[in-house]
């Protein structure tokens, strides 16, 4: 897709497909949220990806003969209506967050893509280079179940446990999620600012286990 060369233009990931080793510079799972929480989430309001897709999206999505209305189904995570999920926000200490819920269903994908900072001017207040100041994550809020693939630059992901939170160079790392299997996939998806908290986690040479 036309974009997507675009964007390979701006990335520092290097695009050898084939390279063994991963880089956990630019994702990896750097935490394990352990904690008791339904992990069959309630979206409030579904959001239709015309929603915040511009024409120049849809036309590319439509010349490569992708459903963009078929990637997953999501929603904006509201505060009151999924108030025993705000814990799992909190534990990972993002500041500012913007957090999605995602749930993929069996038979939806979405091809691998790479990311825009968004947000409809949250994070101006940053400046020109707001890239740089923020981070995103995904939280897993179910064990992965067969079919489920998440792609993440040159590594598939599979097999991750609830809890996870997988962090990943959103404005590098090309990426793109497939379910495949018999179940539905839920996650919330955060972006938000870069904290003290937060790097501490990215610093951590191994796994970070944190009780919620």
């Amino acid at each position: 897709m036309q974009f997507f060369e675009e964007w390979k233009q701006k990335s520092n990931w290097h695009f050898d497909w084939f390279k063994k080793e991963h880089d956990p510079y630019f994702s990896r799972t750097i935490c394990t949220l352990n904690g008791n929480w339904d992990p069959n989430i309630k979206i409030k309001e579904v959001l239709t990806n015309d929603a915040y897709r511009t024409d120049g999206h849809k036309k590319v999505y439509k010349n490569a003969n992708i459903d963009y209305e078929n990637l997953y189904v999501e929603g904006m995570y509201d505060k009151d209506f999924n108030k025993d999920y705000q814990k799992i926000i909190d534990a990972i200490g993002i500041g500012n967050p913007r957090t999605l819920i995602h749930i993929q269903i069996p038979g939806q994908m979405h091809p691998i893509h790479m990311d825009l900072a968004y947000g409809g001017g949250k994070w101006d207040y940053l400046g020109e280079n707001k890239e740089d100041k923020l981070v995103r994550v995904f939280i897993m809020l179910a064990d992965w179940c067969p079919g489920q693939i998440i792609l993440m630059g040159n590594e598939h992901i599979v097999k991750w446990k609830k809890g996870d939170v997988i962090y990943f160079r959103w404005q590098d790392v090309p990426h793109g999620t497939c379910n495949f299997g018999h179940d539905d996939r839920p996650m919330m998806f955060i972006t938000g600012e870069l904290t003290d908290k937060f790097q501490k986690l990215l610093d951590s040479k191994e796994k970070q286990i944190i009780n919620i």
